[in-house]
Protein backbone atom coordinates (compact mmCIF):
# COMPACT_ATOMS: atom_id res chain seq x y z
CA UNK A 1 0.00 0.00 0.00
CA UNK A 2 1.04 3.16 -0.96
CA UNK A 3 1.51 5.80 1.58
CA UNK A 4 -0.38 9.14 0.70
CA UNK A 5 0.89 12.44 -0.27
CA UNK A 6 1.70 14.80 2.07
CA UNK A 7 -0.55 17.86 1.59
CA UNK A 8 0.99 20.35 0.13
CA UNK A 9 -0.13 23.18 2.62
CA UNK A 10 0.66 20.91 5.73
CA UNK A 11 4.57 20.37 4.28
CA UNK A 12 4.60 24.26 3.17
CA UNK A 13 3.51 25.11 7.19
CA UNK A 14 5.62 22.45 8.33
CA UNK A 15 2.79 20.84 9.90
CA UNK A 16 3.04 17.47 11.25
CA UNK A 17 0.03 14.63 11.88
CA UNK A 18 -1.83 11.72 11.20
CA UNK A 19 -4.85 10.37 10.06
CA UNK A 20 -7.07 7.40 11.00
CA UNK A 21 -8.51 5.61 7.93
CA UNK A 22 -10.96 2.74 7.74
CA UNK A 23 -10.36 0.76 4.42
CA UNK A 24 -12.73 -1.86 2.70
CA UNK A 25 -10.20 -4.45 1.31
CA UNK A 26 -11.85 -7.13 -1.05
CA UNK A 27 -10.74 -10.61 -1.66
CA UNK A 28 -8.81 -9.75 -3.78
CA UNK A 29 -6.43 -6.92 -1.70
CA UNK A 30 -8.49 -4.47 -3.34
CA UNK A 31 -8.84 -1.35 -1.26
CA UNK A 32 -12.66 -0.59 -2.84
CA UNK A 33 -13.59 1.98 -0.20
CA UNK A 34 -11.96 4.34 2.57
CA UNK A 35 -13.42 7.12 4.83
CA UNK A 36 -11.62 8.54 7.29
CA UNK A 37 -12.37 8.20 10.65
CA UNK A 38 -10.30 10.68 13.08
CA UNK A 39 -7.18 12.97 13.26
CA UNK A 40 -5.05 15.08 14.92
CA UNK A 41 -6.32 18.83 14.89
CA UNK A 42 -3.65 19.65 12.70
CA UNK A 43 -4.74 17.50 9.59
CA UNK A 44 -8.66 18.18 10.18
CA UNK A 45 -8.72 19.92 6.60
CA UNK A 46 -7.04 16.72 4.95
CA UNK A 47 -8.99 14.06 6.23
CA UNK A 48 -10.98 13.50 2.79
CA UNK A 49 -8.29 13.94 0.83
CA UNK A 50 -6.03 11.36 2.73
CA UNK A 51 -8.81 8.70 2.71
CA UNK A 52 -9.34 9.57 -1.08
CA UNK A 53 -5.70 8.84 -2.21
CA UNK A 54 -6.17 5.26 -0.39
CA UNK A 55 -8.47 4.29 -2.64
CA UNK A 56 -7.59 2.02 -5.58
CA UNK A 57 -4.67 0.44 -3.34
CA UNK A 58 -3.86 -3.15 -2.78
CA UNK A 59 -3.36 -4.53 0.56
CA UNK A 60 -3.37 -7.91 2.16
CA UNK A 61 -6.89 -9.51 2.14
CA UNK A 62 -7.85 -10.54 5.18
CA UNK A 63 -8.44 -14.54 5.68
CA UNK A 64 -11.03 -16.59 7.31
CA UNK A 65 -10.44 -20.74 7.10
CA UNK A 66 -7.25 -19.82 4.78
CA UNK A 67 -9.85 -18.19 2.18
CA UNK A 68 -9.26 -14.62 1.64
CA UNK A 69 -12.08 -12.66 2.67
CA UNK A 70 -13.65 -9.12 2.21
CA UNK A 71 -12.19 -7.42 5.43
CA UNK A 72 -12.41 -3.93 7.06
CA UNK A 73 -9.86 -2.73 8.57
CA UNK A 74 -8.02 0.54 10.05
CA UNK A 75 -4.51 2.07 9.22
CA UNK A 76 -3.07 5.23 10.48
CA UNK A 77 -1.59 7.27 8.29
CA UNK A 78 0.91 9.49 9.93
CA UNK A 79 2.69 12.99 8.66
CA UNK A 80 6.19 14.31 10.01
CA UNK A 81 8.16 17.25 8.32
CA UNK A 82 11.20 16.60 9.98
CA UNK A 83 11.28 12.56 9.65
CA UNK A 84 9.90 9.67 7.47
CA UNK A 85 5.86 9.16 6.76
CA UNK A 86 4.60 6.19 7.07
CA UNK A 87 1.50 3.97 7.37
CA UNK A 88 0.25 1.41 10.16
CA UNK A 89 -2.47 -0.36 11.55
CA UNK A 90 -4.48 1.69 13.57
CA UNK A 91 -5.97 -1.20 15.71
CA UNK A 92 -4.46 -2.62 18.75
CA UNK A 93 -4.09 -5.88 16.97
CA UNK A 94 -3.55 -5.01 13.66
CA UNK A 95 -6.04 -7.41 12.95
CA UNK A 96 -8.58 -7.08 9.81
CA UNK A 97 -12.22 -7.56 10.75
CA UNK A 98 -13.86 -10.44 8.00
CA UNK A 99 -17.44 -8.28 6.92
CA UNK A 100 -18.28 -11.59 4.76
CA UNK A 101 -20.77 -13.22 7.58
CA UNK A 102 -22.48 -9.72 7.75
CA UNK A 103 -23.33 -10.01 4.37
CA UNK A 104 -24.81 -13.10 4.18
CA UNK A 105 -26.94 -12.58 7.28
Amino acid sequence: MRVPKYPRRAWEQKVSGWVIVMLLVDERGNVVDTAAMESSESFSDYERDIAQDLRDSTFSPGKLDGQAVKTLTFAKVRFDYKGPSGLEPASATGAPVSIENAEQG
